[in-house]
């Protein structure tokens, strides 16, 4: 049996669509599924390198240890996101508790927070809340800066301290987490309640 095959090596191609005509048909069938999808062109071929990947983490705890490898602060927060590029962690809900031993025990709460990857610094904002447990005095701002490696915490913002006769507004404090000190900054005024009223 003898098998005759055409001398044209393109003779199989011909009898198939050219393919220019499958490109171009490719083509417009993915700008058709894009526009119909809204999404703009120049995003759906971005580089691989604007991919951010996000973590959130539940429950989230953070520990930081003095030299002689006693616990000094935690921070906990209701969850956390993690940008891997980003040099934070973004908190929700978050809670410091700074302490030298059983002596200077600071508690800060906010709505808000921001935390550096390297636990040196964390920013509390909205509705901020600082206590100190040795002194009972409790301060109210909208945001707290606490640089955990000087054991500072500061604010330009307005506080309001609370105290068992009154309370004390000002704008701006500095509060030294290792000697429970805290300095207010400027426009300090002073209300006192009469209790015999």
């Amino acid at each position: 049996m003898h098998i005759i095959r055409p001398k044209n090596e393109n003779y199989y191609m011909s009898i198939g669509i050219p393919r220019a005509l499958v490109i171009l048909i490719s083509v417009v069938a993915i700008l058709l599924y894009l526009s119909e999808k809204k999404i703009p062109l120049e995003s759906a071929f971005k580089e691989e390198n604007n991919f951010v990947a996000k973590t959130y983490l539940y429950d989230f705890s953070s520990y930081r240890y003095n030299n002689s490898g006693k616990l000094q602060e935690v921070v906990d927060a209701e969850s956390a996101l993690d940008i891997p590029k980003s040099k934070e962690v973004q908190l929700v809900k978050p809670r410091i508790h700074t302490h030298d031993g059983n002596k200077n025990i600071w508690v800060a709460s906010a709505e808000r927070g921001v935390m550096r990857k390297d636990n040196s610094l964390v920013i509390l904002r909205e509705n901020v809340l600082v206590m100190n447990k040795n002194t009972q005095s409790k301060v109210e701002t909208s945001e707290v800066k606490f640089d955990l490696k000087k054991r500072i915490a500061q604010t330009k913002e307005q506080v309001t301290v609370s105290h068992v006769a009154g309370h004390t507004i000002a704008k701006g404090m500095i509060a030294d987490l290792k000697k429970s000190k805290l300095e207010l900054q400027n426009q300090v005024k002073t209300i006192y309640f009469n209790v015999n009223e």
